[in-house]
C-alpha cells in the first residue's frame, strides 16, 4: 500500500511540473536592412523624403508576415513584396510575424523627413573594386540638412553604380530630389575563388575538369557580373553556360554576360521583374525557352551572332522590351517568342530568316512595321491582336498559318503579285497590295517633320522585289529644299526610280515677351490663334533653332510657341523689314496645301 502510495504521489508532482514548466516562446527569425534598429519589441528608422517603401528592402524572413498600417486590422499588406506607402512625419504599424502556430509582434515606426541638401564624405580614397563587386557604403558618410536646419547622418539609401567596366565608374546617390555623385576606381575582373562547395559570393557553380557551369545565382540583388572564369581546387576554369533557372525570380537588375558564355539555359532570367538591361557576348550559341519571359523591365536587347533559333516563348510579357537587334544568323522565331512585348514599335527581320512560328508576335500592341524577305514558314496568329500594325511587308511565303492578322485592323499587306498571302489577307478582311517584280514601292512616308532635324529616314519605307525576295532598301537619296519651311515637294531617287512627294516642314520659335530668339517682333491674336510678323530689328540675331545656310535669307516660322499656347504666322507687314540691315531675302512658307 505504501509503495502504491508513493507510485501515485511522484506521478501527480511529475504532472505538476509539467504542467508548470515555462511555455515554448516564439522569436521570429528575420533581418533587418541596414538604418533599421531593432530594440526590444520595437522597430525603428528615419527616412529620406516619402517614397513608397517595398517589404523586401528593408526586411527578410522566412516566416509568415503581416504589416497592420493603421488602427483598423482591416488596413494592412503582407508578404515581402508588398508596398507600404509612407507620409512625411511619423508613420506608426505594427508587424506580426507568424511560424504558423504562434504569432509576434512588434511596434514599427519610419520617420519621414524632408532635408534641403546633403554632402558625401569619401573615407577610403584609396579603395578599388572589381567588376560586378557590391560597392562599399562603410566607404563614405553621407550628411544631410533637414528642413528645420538640423545635420544628421543618412544610413537608408541606395548608391546607384554598375560597375561593368574597368577604370572610372560613378556612384550617384538621390535623396529627396537632391543628386551627388563621386567616381571609384575599378581596377580588376571578376575571378571568384569557389569554396568547397563550389560557391562564391551567394552563387553556385558547377566544374568540371575543363569548365564551370553558373548553376544558381537566385539570392542577388542589383547589377551582377558573370565571371568569365573562376577558381576552383587551384584551377582556372572558364564560365562557359548558364544553367536553367540560374537568375529566376531573382531581383537583378543588369547583367553582364562575359565572351566565355555561350549557351543560355531555359528560364534562365524568367520571372527577373526587376530586370532592365543585358549585355550578351558578342556571339552565342544557344538561348533556351522562355529565358528572359516576364522581364517586364527589359528595355532593350542585342541577340548575339551564332544563334539560329529563338526558343519557345524567349522574350514572351517583356512589357517594356522596345528596342531588339538580332543577328544575320537567325533562320527561326519559334512559337511566342515576343508574344504581349507590348512596347516593341519596330523590329528589322534578317535576311535568313526562315520560319516565324505560331503567335511569334501576337499582342505586339506598338509593332507598326515588319519588312520580311521571304519565309518557308508563317505560322498562326503570327501577327494577331497587333493593333498598330500597318504596314506587313514580305516576299515568297510556302507555308501560311491561319488567323495572321486576326485583330490587326489597320495592317496593309505588301506581297508578291502571285503569292497566297495577298488572297489570305483578304480573306481575313485586311488590304492588300501586289508589288510587282523588280520594281520599286513607296509604302510609308513621313507627313511632318523640323526644320532644324535631318530628314527623318525612319518613317520612310521604299520596298524593292527582286527574285521573289522583298526589301526594304535604305541607299536612296531624298531631296527637299533645306533653307524653307511650310509645304514643300521632295523627291526620293534611286537609280532609274524617282518619286516626288508633300512634305510639311515645321520652323517652330519660343516667344519672349513679343519677340522670337532673333529680336523679330509679332502681334499675337490669343482669341483666334494666328500671328502677325510686324517688325524686324535693326540687326536680326542667330536663331537658337535654325540658322539658314544662304547668308541673308529670313525665314518666316510657320508657328510661334509662348506660355504654352501655339500662333500660326499668317501675315507679314510690308514694311516689317525696312529698317534691317543684315536681310536680303525673306521666304515666307506656304502654310496651306494644294489639292
Amino acid at each position: 500500500m505504501k509503495k502504491i502510495v508513493i507510485t501515485l504521489f511522484l506521478s501527480v508532482l511529475l504532472l505538476c511540473m509539467v504542467s508548470c514548466k515555462k511555455p515554448n516562446v516564439y522569436t521570429p527569425n528575420f533581418t533587418l536592412a541596414e538604418g533599421y534598429v531593432l530594440d526590444g519589441d520595437r522597430i525603428s528608422a528615419t527616412v529620406i523624403g516619402e517614397e513608397p517603401l517595398r517589404v523586401r528592402d528593408f526586411l527578410l524572413s522566412s516566416d509568415a508576415i503581416t504589416i497592420f498600417k493603421g488602427t483598423s486590422v482591416e488596413e494592412y499588406v503582407q508578404g515581402l513584396d508588398a508596398v507600404i506607402p509612407l507620409s512625411l512625419g511619423k508613420n506608426r504599424m505594427v508587424i506580426r510575424f507568424s511560424n504558423g502556430t504562434q504569432e509576434k509582434e512588434y511596434d514599427f515606426e519610419i520617420n519621414c523627413v524632408s532635408i534641403q541638401s546633403f554632402t558625401v564624405t569619401v573615407n577610403n580614397p584609396e579603395k578599388t573594386y572589381h567588376i560586378g563587386e557590391k560597392f562599399d557604403k562603410s566607404t563614405i558618410t553621407v550628411l544631410a540638412i533637414a528642413e528645420d536646419g538640423t545635420e544628421f547622418e543618412v544610413r537608408q539609401y541606395k548608391p546607384e553604380y554598375e560597375f561593368s567596366v574597368l577604370g572610372e565608374n560613378t556612384v550617384g546617390i538621390e535623396l529627396d530630389g537632391c543628386y551627388e555623385s563621386f567616381s571609384v576606381m575599378v581596377t580588376e575582373e571578376y575571378r571568384p575563388t569557389l569554396d568547397a562547395s563550389h560557391t562564391a559570393d551567394g552563387v553556385f557553380y558547377h566544374v568540371s575538369d575543363s569548365r564551370a557551369i553558373l548553376m544558381n545565382a537566385q539570392s542577388k540583388e542589383g547589377f551582377f557580373a558573370v565571371p568569365a572564369s573562376v577558381i576552383a581546387d587551384g584551377r582556372e576554369l572558364p564560365v562557359t553556360e548558364i544553367a536553367s533557372n540560374a537568375f529566376s525570380s531573382s531581383w537583378i537588375t543588369g547583367v553582364l554576360i562575359p565572351e566565355s558564355v555561350k549557351v543560355i539555359g531555359n528560364e534562365a532570367f524568367s520571372d527577373c521583374a526587376a530586370l532592365e538591361w543585358v549585355e550578351m557576348p558578342t556571339r552565342m550559341d544557344a538561348i533556351g525557352s522562355r529565358a528572359f519571359y516576364n522581364c517586364e523591365s527589359l528595355y532593350a536587347i542585342e541577340i548575339p551572332e551564332g544563334i539560329t533559333a529563338l526558343a519557345s516563348a524567349t522574350f514572351r510579357n517583356c512589357k517594356s522590351l522596345k528596342f531588339v537587334t538580332l543577328p544575320s544568323s537567325l533562320q527561326t522565331i519559334s512559337d511566342r517568342v515576343f508574344k504581349e512585348c507590348g512596347a516593341l514599335s519596330e523590329i528589322h527581320l534578317p535576311k535568313n530568316l526562315q520560319v516565324i512560328a505560331d503567335e511569334a508576335f501576337h499582342s505586339c500592341k506598338n509593332l507598326s512595321t515588319a519588312v520580311v524577305e521571304n519565309l518557308v514558314e508563317l505560322g498562326d496568329a503570327a501577327f494577331a491582336r497587333c493593333e498598330a500594325l500597318q504596314y506587313f511587308c514580305i516576299g515568297k511565303t510556302e507555308t501560311l498559318g491561319n488567323g495572321i492578322f486576326e485583330g490587326s485592323e489597320k495592317v496593309t499587306v505588301y506581297a508578291p503579285q502571285s503569292d497566297a498571302i495577298l488572297q489570305k489577307a483578304i480573306s481575313e478582311g485586311k488590304k492588300a497590295v501586289a508589288v510587282k517584280e523588280n520594281e520599286y514601292a513607296v509604302v510609308a512616308l513621313p507627313i511632318e517633320f523640323a526644320i532644324e532635324q535631318d530628314y527623318p529616314y525612319h518613317e520612310t519605307i521604299v520596298l524593292h522585289l527582286s527574285q521573289g525576295k522583298m526589301t526594304a532598301i535604305s541607299d536612296y537619296t531624298v531631296t527637299y529644299p533645306k533653307d524653307a519651311c511650310g509645304y514643300l515637294e521632295a523627291t526620293i531617287t534611286k537609280d532609274g526610280f524617282s518619286h516626288t512627294f508633300t512634305v510639311f516642314i515645321a520652323y517652330t520659335e519660343e516667344i519672349a515677351l513679343d519677340t522670337d530668339s532673333r529680336g523679330v517682333l509679332y502681334a499675337l491674336d490669343s482669341i483666334t490663334g494666328k500671328a502677325t510678323l510686324v517688325e524686324a530689328p535693326e540687326w536680326v540675331m542667330p536663331s537658337d533653332v535654325y540658322n539658314p545656310e544662304e547668308k541673308g535669307l529670313f525665314i518666316v516660322p510657320t508657328t510661334l510657341w509662348r506660355e504654352g499656347k501655339m500662333y500660326v504666322v499668317v501675315f507679314v507687314e510690308e514694311n516689317a523689314f525696312d529698317q534691317c540691315q543684315n536681310v536680303e531675302k525673306v521666304f515666307i512658307p506656304v502654310l496651306e496645301q494644294e489639292s
